[in-house]
């Protein structure tokens, strides 16, 4: 930063607007946050705070003596500017939906993740040039002139970004338009002049080169919008939520009452209507669907009752409050063939009447809600019983279970059955050179490729540490040597582990059943005796016969030999 402070500052006419406008901003920010009742209100503040962090920013670039240090500060206001489009559109999401619902520290940190990278991009620019490039330099060499920017592909993929969250805030925006009616609208057309004049703004600058006072137009955009708002609030009573009626006679009535127009929007509701929302002030305007809890079961009772009449009962809440509900058109006077104007609904509450009946249904539910969950453990400790934790193959105990099946079927249809008993090379030097953690990264990959390997009837088991059995029933020992030949070919391919890519080999030795054994114990004894002999005798290769018999080679130039003993 000397390179701000070789030269004289100079607070121009635009610079201070840019301040004006960031105080303004502020001072809205403030007074949004002091309301309890306003839907959106954490991303509003938090979209606010991301305008005036650009708009100081800007205004500094503007009074800064140097392109260079113009620089700095335009580069310091990048994580100002992708805030204010994500919180913008998070804003008027939850605004268009009438939620009041806090902005969670996990939401914000997801929400935050893309503004704090770009914050990192930009202030280590000179490092890479991605987002401005080296031909970023001052329009003339007078004392104070604007920087005209090279934009780097980072630049081009920020506006992306920010035009993805603006055109989701403007789909926001449209959806309103079509459901609301009366100041409601005009509230939503104030917000629709807010995204336009500033993505007018910005899209005339990037790909037109507008600019006012030579300067990019988007934060002075900010001076209109922000009178848009003011107008708003003062004029259009923007964010107030209208109190209930002192007129509505039937305030005190213990029982909700609510009457809707005749399209299905909310005219008034009593206090013991709203409780059953947990709204403490009625949105005129809103359709009755759109109610929190209550509002499409209300809705479904008012498309079936027709002309209204008989009652009807209905569960609302958690736990659930029954009311009969009766439904009356409101007509003038007794003239009840004319335009109906809308229509009341009265809800009695008879919960007392039902509680028995629903107390027997929730212990039935809860009975079997606990009968389903046990059900599901016994499931899950069966399956882990004959699985290994790890790499979720079949473990030593399964097997035992499995040979015998499997043998009296090979038996008794006169088929081959397969066992090759299989040991990664050097797993231990893996372990000692990366860790342990990559070593099980190595076992899970190897073992997806081994349950790939046995054939359509294959199984695979891991018998314990970096050692594994291959069944292969219906395979002589031909036919298993080409199975394992596939193996040794699709594992010259590195594996994929947490410290990167890794390549390894594997030694088996292979026995068939009733030529090298009819048990599994005697099986697996001669397996692992062929096994050794494999390591013994140079690794990466496959024994299927007794030791002293010919080995095949490892694989060379990352294919195997095809010469299996």
């Amino acid at each position: 930063m000397d390179y701000c402070s070789d030269a004289v500052w100079a607070l121009s006419p635009q610079g201070a607007l840019l301040g004006g406008i960031c105080l303004g901003v502020l001072m809205l920010s403030l007074w949004v946050a002091r309301q309890h009742d306003f839907p959106g209100r954490d991303a509003f503040v938090v979209a606010h705070l991301g305008m005036g962090w650009w708009l100081l920013a800007a205004m500094l670039e503007v009074a800064a003596p140097t392109g260079a240090c113009k620089q700095v500060f335009a580069q310091a206001a990048w994580p100002g500017v992708m805030v204010v489009p994500t919180f913008w559109a998070a804003f008027l999401w939850q605004y268009a939906n009438s939620s009041t619902e806090r902005l969670s520290p996990g939401r914000l940190a997801v929400l935050m993740i893309i503004p704090v990278m770009a914050g990192i991009v930009a202030f280590t620019n000179e490092h890479h040039h991605l987002l401005y490039g080296a031909g970023t330099a001052p329009a003339d060499d007078s004392p104070h002139a604007p920087m005209i920017y090279d934009h780097g592909p980072v630049f081009w993929s920020f506006a992306i970004y920010l035009y993805v969250f603006l055109a989701f805030g403007l789909w926001s925006i449209a959806r309103a338009l079509v459901t609301v009616c009366g100041s409601a609208r005009r509230h939503y057309l104030g917000f629709l002049v807010f995204t336009l004049i500033n993505i007018s703004a910005n899209l005339g600058y990037i790909f037109f080169g507008i600019t006012v006072f030579g300067f990019d137009p988007t934060p002075f955009s900010f001076a209109v919008t922000l009178g848009v708002f003011t107008w708003l609030i003062a004029g259009k009573r923007l964010f107030d939520l209208l109190p209930v009626a002192n007129r509505l006679l039937i305030e005190r009535l213990p029982d909700p009452v609510i009457v809707v127009d005749d399209a299905g929007r909310t005219v008034q509701a009593n206090p013991a209507a709203l409780a059953l929302t947990g709204l403490a002030r009625l949105q005129e305007g809103v359709p009755l669907a759109e109610w929190p809890g209550c509002g499409p079961v209300l809705v479904r009772h008012l498309e079936a009752d027709g002309a209204g009449g008989d009652d009807h009962l209905i569960a609302l809440g958690t736990p659930p409050r029954w009311f009969e509900i009766h439904v009356v058109d409101v007509a003038p006077g007794a003239e009840r063939n004319r335009v109906r104007l809308g229509r009341m609904l009265y809800l009695r509450d008879v919960t007392r009447r039902e509680q028995v009946a629903e107390a027997m249904r929730v212990a039935l539910e809860t009975s079997q809600a606990r009968l389903s969950t046990i059900t599901d453990l016994h499931a899950q400790l069966a399956r882990q019983a004959v699985r290994d934790p790890l790499t979720q193959l079949f473990n030593r105990r399964h097997l035992d279970a499995y040979f015998g099946e499997a043998a009296v079927h090979a038996r008794e249809n006169g088929t081959h059955f397969a066992l090759a008993l299989i040991d990664i090379d050097h797993f231990k030097a893996v372990n000692d050179r990366h860790g342990h953690l990559v070593g099980d990264d190595l076992l899970k990959a190897f073992a997806d490729r081994l349950r790939l390997a046995g054939g359509t009837r294959g199984q695979a088991f891991r018998i314990g540490g970096e050692e594994f059995l291959l069944a292969m029933p219906g395979a002589g020992k031909p036919e298993a040597v080409g199975l394992l030949a596939d193996l040794r070919r699709r594992n010259a391919a590195p594996m994929m582990t947490r410290s990167g890519a890794i390549n390894v080999t594997f030694s088996a030795g292979l026995v068939g059943l009733e030529a090298d054994g009819e048990d599994l114990d005697t099986l697996l004894i001669r397996a692992d005796r062929r096994l050794y002999a494999a390591k013994r005798t140079g690794r990466d290769r496959v024994v299927a016969d007794d030791p002293g018999a010919e080995v095949a080679p490892a694989v060379s130039a990352g294919q195997p030999s095809g010469r299996v003993a």
